[in-house]
């Protein structure tokens, strides 16, 4: 939902001299060496330029300002590994004109295919839980996103969550969120029995590796360059199938 309050250009004359420029911004004065004049919400930026007889032409423009309803407020989009299936939690605090929720997954976070499709509460101030449970996931590596649409058609995507090796056995791994701008959770899901993680840059090098730390792991990525990286698990000469990680 959008308001748009009407700009308004203000050009008027005034009756001394002396070049001026500012901008000012919400409600005011906006003083110059002939007078004052009065504005409302809203940026003006006014300049004054010496004109003809010794006379300034002092013009102004009101920007607009755009006030804009998002759908929803995402708390939380997590995905786990359970008994060989992946549980998928997710979480709204408000949802306005909210039409419903499509669960993506991707074996290389690119071309996706749909697992399922939820209705969304459309009108909601309140705290709004959401599951779905995928039974087959990817043997390696399963990429999720969350796609909200509105009453509108419009639509966005979460971040990305992993889950890894889920079923057949193996440990079972999440990490979130994906892109990331500080870094990302690593959450062991079920049995684990790597020890360290190492993260890779796009040339295969490794920039940085430290032991797990329990079931949940915090890998800081702040000072790291935004680009691609690459996320594995390692036990001795067993590693795993690699994350990609995207930091922005």
């Amino acid at each position: 939902m959008k308001k748009i309050f009407t700009s308004l250009l203000l050009t008027w004359l005034l009756a001394s001299g002396f070049a001026q420029q500012n901008s000012v911004a919400t409600g005011g004065n906006a003083t110059g060496s002939g007078g004052t004049v009065s504005f409302s919400i809203g940026q003006v930026d006014y300049k004054s330029n010496p004109g003809a007889g010794g006379f300034i032409v002092l013009e102004g423009l009101q920007h607009p300002i755009v006030e804009v309803a998002f759908p929803i407020k995402l708390l939380s989009f997590k995905a786990a590994c359970t008994n060989g299936a992946v549980a998928i939690n997710w979480e709204t605090a408000s949802e306005v004109n909210s039409a419903g929720f499509v669960i993506e997954k991707s074996r290389e976070a690119s071309n996706w295919s749909v697992v399922a499709t939820l209705a969304a509460a459309g009108q909601s101030n309140s705290l709004k839980k959401y599951n779905v449970t995928d039974n087959t996931p990817f043997d390696s590596v399963t990429y999720y996103r969350l796609k909200s649409t509105d009453l509108d058609g419009k639509f966005t995507n979460s971040a990305i969550v992993a889950v890894m090796a889920c079923g057949g056995g193996k440990p079972g791994i999440s990490v979130f969120p994906n892109p990331t701008t500080e870094g990302i959770y690593l959450t062991l899901t079920s049995a684990n029995t790597y020890m360290m993680y190492e993260l890779l840059n796009s040339s295969g090098q490794k920039v940085a590796g430290n032991p797990l730390q329990g079931n949940s792991t915090f890998i800081s990525m702040k000072n790291l360059p935004p680009a691609t990286y690459y996320l594995r698990m390692v036990n001795g000469a067993s590693t795993s199938p690699t994350f990609k990680i995207v930091k922005k």
